[in-house]
């Protein structure tokens, strides 16, 4: 009989009226004629995710989720959770799911949706056997993380002795394989849990009571003595799924293998009945039990082998059923009871109900509980106990005969089973011991209150949509939340366990869950524009949301770019010169010094702009934030396209400075927070090569401008396309997402994750615990993160983010320390001082731009291949050496003679080898690094000071330069080789490596260091036993992969030849290892 051929409509049940009896009347009512209590001797637990019921497969697919919500309602009208310890477990994580399926089809779970599979070429279901059995719903995903989570939470109560008997019964999806879908099952939560109970019992019993062959355990298993199946099922190798599980398939041939005949299967034929089955089961657990000895029993109880069943074939009522379930109980063995297939919701609701009064230990009457919710749906009966064995629909083909043949091929299996397995045990890691000494009080507390009637209080049992009794009492005991890591790359079972999770990491999990976030601003509703969920661009794939952002940050830097180069011609423009009241610039100190305030007074601006917005992304988002900045650079660039004097102009600067401040702070800051931690390096100098094409631009633009006779236009035009870039950038960032960090902030943890899920490829529950472990530190640490505060410190905490201010923004002092200001803003000064025309120095000015922006391209590799310092450290060599030649040959380039032209063109080369090293090396660095370094609560204030460090190097570099041009003409270069030499110590000495780490591991180096020099923070971290300690080397992807799967760093110790090699190296004997060797510790090797 196929699967497929009986799937049709199936009606969801509808609510009908539900009586106005108080729900403490009926449930004690119920409790007394049952006899209801806590089992003596042992505990029972519960395990239901309310989520789960809510899962729809589909009109017609005959798996219906629903079926959870009858049994959650059986056991409260019966008062059997008055019994029990209840739980709401939390979903499994993609990590713990991995640790038997595959990454990519875990993954491909996560990313695909019902659209897609409508599509065309949607041929990437076929390889995960994604089809009419295993459709693609919403919330896939979802559903397979809930009920797995609840089993793993059930293994693990069992496994820690909290539970004798915990009980899941949206679990037992036997068919899912290692990386596919199979027979209505996703995830094997059976193989999943069955690995927990593995880190501490030696050997499990699964035993599978579901009609259909339980073979994706019988697989995951094949090969280890350390678990026995046993699966009673209907057997027929063509006509019934899974068409496995024959009396000869008992594991693998070869004896020698450990999983040899510790696969035991009961093919039965249709029709079995209710004396038969329980005889059978009897006859084969006796000699399983006393042969194999398990120390732990899994129990699958799917509801299709009773009678009646839409899928099934079998003639079993709940009771013979149950009695399995009973025989299994009293071997008093630690029990995980899972449920499994059933497609008569209302007989699996009753079988489990049934079940789970077996293991309480209490027999329940058979009339239905008159409040019982959607009670119409067990009519015409509503009996606990129908009979269902007399259906008709199948005679019994199971002789006597048949069944003894069975079980004496059972027994004869058996024999060549050699004792029970000797297997060393694993010592059991914290997070499956014992729970904190809090969460015990809670339980007892509930216990308590149980017997004094503390939860009788009058609710109303209303229907599904109503609040559920169900979901508030497993709500009263909620479960400690452990994050286990994989343990293993083994398909089998596991050979190593995680590194332990200390009780402090325990508690730090439970709190996180209850922080207490700030309240939004209250002038947030006076800002224009702001992130909504349902207004941001949807793509189908992460990484092109991933592009479609990197595309628009570059748009905005580009602006900035833009912004900053357009004076560079403005200033030579006659006209312009004449309407400022600055001409002539030859040889006039004043307006020199004009000249050089009206370029100085914008990053004025740019300063307050940067203190403002970066106050103010912290409180309204990094949104809201940008949409500011751009109103304030769109009025300055109207009034300076328009200005008719200098002092017009000067205010027009500052204005325009404001805008463009609290974009250039508040950009970096959200590209970085969006992107992943892998990738930030990567993700910046893209944005910055767009950032020197906008330089570039504005150049080629009004060098073609000057060429028009009508002077005025020509400055006033490249200023006024401002306008182009500002609406852009103030409309389009609102269709965009907000950065999870600061959603997390303000406790909009589900916009979080919709964000990561949204730019993230890889499972985003790992780095949305890590945001919510920073936020719930920087919240206790709030009074900290004002800039009186950042600056003046008063605590441990408040000094850490002195130190980072002073990082920053030395960092881009340094940035313009280094040159690059006097070289683009005055480009056509040094090209004209080195012997070249007006027209010429313009041409190559402009050239000297594009390489500029090409150059940028290498940052893409080195940012992120070799880390900040030594892209840092080497860029600063190259440029001081580059400078230095520069300088001596523009001393002779400015002499008149026939080697002129050839000491210029050295000159122009050099220039032109300086601003790519630069492009290439320091140009990205001092923007991303300040995004890496400051906590999620000042993230971007420390933007903000950034910005201000940039501002005061360059209004201080162009407030100067004319003058040095004047003063020392070639000795500028000099000067700034002389800089360039100045600046690498502090790289080397102060700055740690942030490249690799997350941002949320910056904040290890701050609260341990304890130093500013980098070499002796390292130490103190080291000697404090953290792994991740070597902050002047960049943290490698598979270093980092150890961490985030709780392993300890391979490259966390010294190994003896390296401390042998460095006891004998010398720098007389040894010159060439030392260097490398001490070039490598600096992380510039």
């Amino acid at each position: 009989m196929s699967r497929t051929a009986v799937v049709h409509d199936y009606n969801h049940p509808q609510p009908g009226a539900t009586s106005t009896l108080t729900l403490d009347e009926k449930v004690t009512r119920e409790i007394i004629n049952n006899g209801i209590e806590r089992p003596k001797g042992y505990t029972v637990s519960f395990h239901a995710n309310p989520e789960v019921e809510k899962m729809h497969f589909g009109p017609k697919h005959p798996m219906k989720p629903w079926r959870l919500t009858l049994t959650n309602k059986l056991v409260l009208a019966y008062g059997m959770h008055e019994a029990m310890d209840l739980y709401i477990p939390r979903p499994a994580d993609y990590y713990e799911m991995i640790e038997y399926h595959k990454d990519e089809y875990i993954h491909f779970l996560r990313t695909i949706t019902p659209k897609q599979r409508l599509e065309p070429d949607a041929n990437n279901l076929w390889p995960y056997n994604m089809g009419d059995d295993c459709p693609v719903f919403d919330g896939l995903y979802e559903y397979c993380s809930l009920y797995s989570g609840a089993s793993l939470d059930a293994a693990r109560k069992v496994t820690n002795k909290q539970s004798d008997i915990a009980i899941n019964w949206s679990g037992g999806l036997h068919h899912a394989k290692k990386a596919e879908a199979s027979g209505f099952c996703y995830i094997n939560d059976i193989v999943l849990a069955i690995l927990q109970l593995l880190r501490y019992h030696p050997r499990v019993l699964y035993i599978d009571l579901d009609v259909h062959h339980g073979d994706g355990v019988e697989q995951a298993f094949w090969s280890t003595d350390r678990v026995m199946t046993l699966s009673l099922h209907k057997y027929d190798k063509f006509q019934f799924f899974p068409g496995t599980g024959g009396s000869d398939d008992t594991g693998p041939l070869n004896n020698a293998n450990p999983g040899a005949h510790h696969s035991l299967n009961v093919p039965l034929q249709d029709g079995i009945n209710d004396e038969s089955y329980v005889q059978l089961f009897k006859d084969v657990m006796d000699p399983c039990i006393s042969i194999y000895q398990p120390t732990a029993i899994v129990i699958q109880c799917g509801g299709d082998s009773l009678g009646g069943d839409r899928l099934g074939c079998f003639n079993l009522n709940i009771r013979a059923h149950g009695a399995c379930v009973e025989y299994t109980k009293k071997l008093g063995l630690p029990m995980l009871v899972l449920g499994g297939g059933g497609y008569t919701p209302r007989n699996v609701a009753r079988l489990w109900a049934h079940e789970t009064s077996v293991c309480i230990g209490t027999e329940l009457h058979s009339s239905l509980p008159s409040h019982t919710p959607f009670i119409e749906h067990f009519a015409p009966n509503k009996t606990l106990y129908p009979e269902l064995g007399q259906s008709g629909r199948y005679d019994n083909k199971n002789s006597d005969k048949y069944l003894r043949d069975i079980v004496t091929n059972i027994r004869e299996q058996l024999r060549y089973v050699e004792g029970s397995p000797s297997v060393q045990l694993q010592h059991i890691p914290p997070d499956l011991g014992a729970l904190r000494e809090e969460l015990e009080q809670e339980i007892e507390e509930a216990k308590e209150a149980n017997d004094h009637g503390r939860r009788r209080k009058e609710r109303g049992m209303g229907a599904r949509g109503e609040s559920s009794k169900m979901a508030d009492v497993q709500k009263e005991v909620v479960d400690s939340k452990v994050d286990s890591k994989p343990s293993s790359e083994s398909e089998n079972y596991p050979e190593k366990t995680a590194s332990p999770a200390s009780d402090e990491e325990l508690k730090e999990d439970e709190e996180i869950e209850h922080l207490n976030y700030p309240d939004p601003w209250k002038f947030e509703k006076f800002f224009l524009g702001g992130y909504s969920q349902g207004r941001m661009l949807k793509f189908k794939k992460p990484k092109t949301m991933y592009k479609a952002i990197n595309l628009f940050a570059g748009i905005a830097i580009m602006f900035y770019g833009y912004d900053q180069g357009v004076m560079s011609q403005v200033n030579l423009n006659p006209h312009y010169q004449e309407l400022m009241g600055i001409a002539p610039i030859e040889g006039n100190s004043r307006n020199v010094a004009a000249l050089g305030g009206i370029v100085a007074v914008y990053y004025g601006g740019t300063l307050i702009g940067a203190l403002i917005a970066g106050s103010l992304a912290d409180r309204m988002g990094r949104i809201k934030a940008v949409v500011f900045g751009a109103l304030w650079a769109l009025l300055g660039a109207v009034l300076q396209a328009s200005a008719y004097n200098i002092t017009w102009m000067c205010c027009a600067r500052v204005i325009a400075g404001v805008g463009v401040g609290a974009i250039d702070c508040v950009i970096p800051v959200w590209s970085a927070e969006v992107s992943s931690h892998s990738a930030r390096g990567a993700f910046l100098a893209i944005e910055f090569f767009m950032n020197i094409g906008g330089l570039a631009l504005a150049y080629w633009i009004e060098f073609f401008a000057y060429l028009d006779p009508n002077h005025e236009m020509a400055w006033r035009t490249p200023l006024a396309l401002q306008i182009v870039f500002i609406v852009i950038i103030g409309f389009g960032i609102n269709f965009f997402p907000e950065s999870p960090r600061w959603l997390m902030k303000m406790g909009r943890e589900e916009e979080a994750r919709n964000v990561l899920k949204a730019t993230r490829e890889a499972d985003v529950e790992y780095e949305l615990k890590g945001i919510k472990k920073v936020v719930k530190y920087e919240l206790e640490t709030s009074g900290a993160n004002h800039y009186a505060a950042m600056l003046f410190p008063k605590d441990k905490y408040s000094r850490q983010l002195r130190w980072r201010v002073v990082l920053a923004v030395w960092l881009q002092i340094m940035q313009e320390l280094v040159g690059i200001g006097v070289i683009t803003v005055y480009a056509v000064d040094l090209f004209q001082d080195a012997g070249f025309g007006l027209t010429l120095s313009k041409l190559l000015a402009g050239f000297n731009n594009i390489s500029y922006m090409f150059s940028v391209i290498f940052a893409v590799i080195t940012l992120d291949r070799y880390g900040r310092r030594a892209t840092m450290v080497w860029g600063a060599v190259a440029m001081a050496f580059e400078l230095l030649i520069a300088g001596i040959l523009d001393k002779y380039a400015q002499i008149k003679g026939p080697s002129q032209r050839s000491f210029g063109a050295g000159v122009a080369t050099l220039t032109f080898l300086y601003t790519a090293t630069f492009g290439a090396t320091w140009l990205t660095t001092p923007w991303l690094y300040p995004t890496e370094i400051f906590p999620l609560n000042v993230r971007a204030k420390g933007g903000a000071w950034s910005v201000v460090g940039w501002s005061i190097g360059n209004g201080i570099i162009t407030m100067i330069t004319p003058f040095l041009f004047q003063a020392i003409s070639y000795g500028t270069l000099l000067l700034l080789f002389g800089l360039n030499i100045f600046c690498i110590p502090f790289v080397i000495l102060i700055y740690p490596e942030t490249a690799g780490r997350s941002l949320e591991q910056m904040d290890t180096f701050f609260e341990h260091g304890g130093s500013w020099n980098v070499f002796k923070a390292s130490h103190s971290i080291r000697d404090k036993g953290i792994d991740d300690w070597r902050w002047t080397k960049k943290m490698k992807a598979e270093e980092h992969e150890e961490l985030e799967k709780g392993r300890r760093m391979s490259t966390a110790v010294r190994s003896p030849e390296e401390d042998e090699k460095d006891a004998k190296m010398s720098w007389t004997k040894r010159p060439l290892y030392t260097f490398r060797r001490k070039g490598s510790n600096a992380g510039i090797m």
